[in-house]
């Protein structure tokens, strides 16, 4: 192993001592027996020590039996972040059936895909995607739906205290019998669970812990395709210790952390870092439901978590947040933010923030893709500059390579980043051609994960970030990276959304063109426009190279997707060159 980096560790810094050879429900139970009255989980007012947490999952597998689900099924979670979630993981782990995680609100179309390709035949939904997907659940497979509502666990303290009576709307259903496949079964969550049954007779069903119990979806972000990532018990056991580096473990019983995640539970950053690390570590799991709003405020406000986890447009939404109580700052400890780039410049505007606020919390950006598991490197200051990546968690290994021969390039030289990790993907589902263009098996037995972006390492040994390869393209003598562009200006207060194109002249020059979405409201305010397209401005000046800044800044109210939602690069460059001809035609 490369140790490089080992001098930039302090001695048993932290102790991550998670049996990786145990299973995921292993896991839990083996945690349940050490503490069994310490809170596994808090959802509002309503609160599962490990305990409890326990019993739920044994009834839960009990029940998964009782209705025909079985050893090596695959089963789709499209749940929004309630009880149910985290009890169907560990219930479904237990009985040996996979575990499908997706998204709460995919669109019709892409959930339809998503189904056949897995070849689910059961799934567990809240009411409002069955609502949206119920015509289409003859053609994915699907013969059995589990339904689970918000309602189901929210006390009524909660109801009118946390503002979740929209979320509780989100309950109502319809749908057309006659539109269902022959033998269709509707089964609501809270009657399943309470059908008396003996859990003590459901023993754990053996299965090796290096075997797939996970698909997750992923591989959208450049080409109209999606990708089916498989995953075992081994390897999210590995990142939740990786994560653990930054958190801490407990010690004795002590140093406990209450951890909130903001991200989506059914990405693997969302599910490994934000839901199994703090449980596998004895840790307290605070759950939010997942909404459509920005920044959490009440729920910051009413947990007091000492970890948040979130995106780096998530996280952002600290700086200068007066709604945010000094008592919720105060608690915190640990920032983890990750699945993007964090601009240096929005990086200490948080950093700021807090400080004069009275909070101490340590901010970690990471860095990794979902086929490493999604936490392979980290960085633990508020460095200025955006692209500085850090240096690989404790048991990693990364090398920026030529990507045909794998021979490490030299210190500066730009090349694609490898990681060598234990947290790592098994393969694609039915996809041969991605496993040999991601994975590579080398003639010592370590195998190596190619990310697809570009990066360099410089002589301390800190590793950078360049951009992604799928979309460079060279300008005035330069690579340009579009996703770097994108990463600086996300990073600008009021900006939702933004794709970089680049759009060609008639003399044979290119321009860059951010098109950019802001805060709804923003549209029809010309000055705020303007001060948005001013810190854009500033922003790439500060960060970016002269040649990697964009000629052009386009406002528009969205961005057009693809099928699975990745931005439409063609139909937006084609756009902005016939916005600019008719500009032209105008001006003659």
């Amino acid at each position: 192993m490369d140790t490089r980096w080992t001098s930039y560790y302090k001695e048993n810094e932290q102790r991550t001592d998670i049996d990786l050879t145990k299973s995921l429900y292993q896991t839990i139970a083996s945690v349940a027996a050490e503490i069994p009255d310490e809170t596994a989980l808090e959802f509002g007012k309503v609160m599962f020590s490990y305990r409890r947490l326990l019993e739920e999952i044994d009834r839960a597998a009990a029940s998964f039996l009782a209705i025909g689900i079985s050893e090596g099924d695959r089963v789709a979670i499209c749940d929004n972040g309630v009880p149910s979630t985290i009890v169907s993981v560990y219930a479904l782990n237990k009985i040996g059936a996979v575990t499908c995680m997706v998204l709460h609100g995919i669109p019709r179309k892409g959930f339809t895909e998503q189904m056949v390709r897995c070849g689910c035949r059961f799934a567990i939904m809240p009411a409002d995607l069955f609502d949206n997907v119920s015509g289409m659940i003859r053609d994915t497979g699907i013969d059995t739906v589990i339904l689970t509502r918000v309602g189901d666990y929210f006390t009524f303290w909660d109801k009118i205290n946390l503002g979740v009576r929209m979320l509780m709307s989100s309950d109502k259903y319809r749908y057309d019998p006659a539109l269902m496949p022959d033998g269709f079964r509707l089964i609501t969550w809270d009657k399943m669970m309470k059908e008396e049954r003996d859990t003590k007779i459901i023993s754990e069903t053996e299965r090796d812990v290096d075997s797939v119990s996970f698909l997750f979806f992923t591989g959208i972000a450049v080409h109209d395709s999606q990708s089916t990532v498989c995953i075992s018990d081994r390897a999210i056991n590995s990142e939740a210790s990786l994560g653990l580096f930054m958190i801490g473990s407990r010690e004795g019983g002590q140093n406990r952390r209450r951890v909130m995640s903001f991200v989506e539970k059914a990405f693997v950053y969302g599910f490994c870092t934000g839901i199994h690390m703090p449980l596998a570590a004895g840790h307290t799991l605070v759950l939010c439901a997942a909404h459509d709003r920005g920044f959490p405020v009440p729920e910051l406000n009413f947990y007091k978590p000492d970890v948040f986890v979130g995106y780096p447009s998530i996280v952002s939404g600290f700086i200068g947040n007066s709604r945010v109580t000094d008592a919720a700052l105060q608690s915190l400890r640990t920032i983890l933010s990750g699945g993007d780039l964090f601009g240096g410049a929005s990086l200490n505007k948080v950093g700021s923030y807090l400080a004069e606020r009275g909070s101490s919390a340590k901010i970690y950006q990471t860095y990794g893709i979902a086929e490493t598991m999604s936490v392979c490197i980290y960085k633990d200051s508020n460095d200025d500059d955006g692209r500085l990546l850090g240096i690989p968690l404790p048991g990693v290994a990364v090398k920026v390579c030529e990507r045909d021969t794998m021979g490490e390039m030299p210190i500066g030289h730009k090349g694609e980043i490898c990681v060598l990790t234990p947290a790592r993907i098994n393969g694609y589902l039915d996809d041969e051609d991605a496993d040999n263009r991601t994975i590579r098996h080398q003639p010592d037995g370590r195998v190596w994960i190619m990310t697809g972006d570009i990066g360099h390492i410089d002589e301390r040994g800190m590793i950078y970030f360049d951009g992604n390869s799928g979309r460079t393209f060279e300008r005035l003598g330069t690579q340009i990276y579009p996703q770097l562009i994108e990463s600086e200006i996300k990073n600008v207060y009021g900006v939702t959304d933004v794709c970089v194109v680049p759009v060609d002249n008639e003399d044979g020059s290119r321009d860059i063109v951010a098109v950019v979405v802001p805060v709804s409201d923003y549209l029809f305010n010309n000055d705020r426009l303007r001060n948005i397209k001013s810190s854009i401005e500033l922003e790439c000046s500060l960060m970016l190279p002269p040649p990697m800044c964009p000629d052009q800044i386009e406002f528009r109210a969205y961005i057009p997707k693809r099928r699975y939602g990745s931005p439409d690069y063609e139909q937006i460059a084609k756009s902005v060159a016939e916005n600019r001809l008719k500009i032209t035609e105008k001006n003659e």
